[in-house]
């Protein structure tokens, strides 16, 4: 029997780039509010975003 490994990535490091989504629903446009400070908080811990 074959064992499957798991992989673990690196920690993103500040200055990592991450692409935020929401491909099940469209919850920016519902709660625009809680999106953005979402986007705030993410920058905030020195992220950078794409939308």
């Amino acid at each position: 029997m074959n064992k499957i490994k798991a992989i673990k990535p690196n920690a993103l490091t500040q200055g990592a780039t991450i692409a935020v989504l929401s491909p099940s629903w469209d919850g920016p446009s519902v709660f625009p509010h809680i999106y953005q400070q979402g986007l705030k908080n993410l920058k905030a811990m020195g992220f950078n975003i794409i939308e």
